[in-house]
């Protein structure tokens, strides 16, 4: 049996960009909810100055999800830096410097300080990672924020986005982002899954977040090596009185993720869920198109399951 183990979910206090971003405010009712998670680690206050860029020399060992984690979160602290004290030195480290997103990134820098635009909090999460030929990586982030903007109230932006980086001079460099779709799965090669998911047979039982607030419920049965049938329950609380349910059959797995989109949750609700597995949880990312009549639909957010019962 697989030890139990939260995903790193990581929170920024500093500025941070919001191209190529579903903004989206988040509504404060019954079925939205930006998920809190007791694994979230708060960074202090940005570096004065970059010490030094994380470094893995390929050659001698494999891209980890602990270095792109730590990687990433260096990148956000940089541009918050940039925006601080409008200055773009430490953030061009991160960047790919003949790429149309060096550019981009440049001139979001001066528009956030020229606007005056600032950021409280910004939570981001790996969600999932993968690599192409040529030592291309492929980084999906599921990110929240809370920003404020003269003469506005403060207000929380929800995006999720999925960077391309390159691999140079032994660290990564930005070439791109754009919004993860989600209602397509990512068309890679598996040369280096984020998790070496050989038999899905280990992810057979039921999954929860360990609260009962709501959260979706994961039934996973494994049906071969790639594919499972799924199955998510969200119970209204605190009486349960209200169910959404969402089930597909052999649903195939690549690069550890899978997309469900459903057209009635019993609620008569539709929406996209997008699974990914973890070495010791499962990932979900909810996102719902609540039906106006509808009392309950499963809540649109980010959730790391992590909780088994065999």
């Amino acid at each position: 049996m697989m030890n139990k183990r939260n995903t790193i979910i990581i929170t920024v206090v500093s500025s941070i960009l919001l191209s190529a971003c579903q903004q989206e405010e988040t509504i404060k009712d019954g079925n939205t909810m930006i998920v809190e998670k007791d694994a979230k680690k708060v960074l202090n206050e940005p570096k004065t100055q970059v010490e030094s860029i994380q470094s893995i020399d390929l050659n001698k060992e494999a891209m980890s999800g602990k270095f792109i984690t730590a990687w990433m979160t260096d990148y956000f602290s940089a541009f918050g830096k940039a925006v601080d004290q409008n200055s773009f030195d430490d953030l061009k480290a991160f960047l790919k410097a003949d790429s149309s997103f060096y550019k981009e990134q440049n001139l979001l820098v001066e528009n956030f300080t020229r606007q005056g635009i600032e950021q409280k909090k910004q939570t981001f999460h790996i969600v999932n990672w993968y690599e192409e030929p040529n030592h291309v990586f492929k980084i999906q982030t599921h990110e929240e924020s809370l920003l404020k903007q003269p003469g506005k109230d403060p207000y929380t932006k929800i995006c999720d986005r999925l960077y391309t980086a390159v691999y140079q001079n032994d660290t990564l460099k930005l070439s791109s982002v754009e919004p993860f779709d989600f209602s397509s799965k990512p068309n890679a090669s598996t040369e280096t899954p984020t998790t070496q998911t050989t038999d899905l047979h280990d992810y057979d039982g039921k999954w929860t977040t360990g609260n009962d607030n709501g959260s979706p419920i994961i039934q996973f049965l494994a049906t071969s090596n790639s594919e499972a049938t799924i199955k998510i329950n969200s119970y209204q609380p605190p009486s349960k009185i209200r169910v959404s349910t969402v089930e597909q059959k052999n649903i195939r797995f690549e690069n550890n993720q899978a997309a469900i989109e459903y057209e009635n949750d019993g609620q008569g609700n539709k929406g996209t869920i997008v699974i990914t597995l973890k070495e010791n949880s499962i990932s979900l990312l909810a996102k719902t198109n609540q039906n106006k009549k509808a009392k309950w639909g499963i809540p649109s957010g980010d959730y790391v399951l992590d909780t088994f019962e065999n």
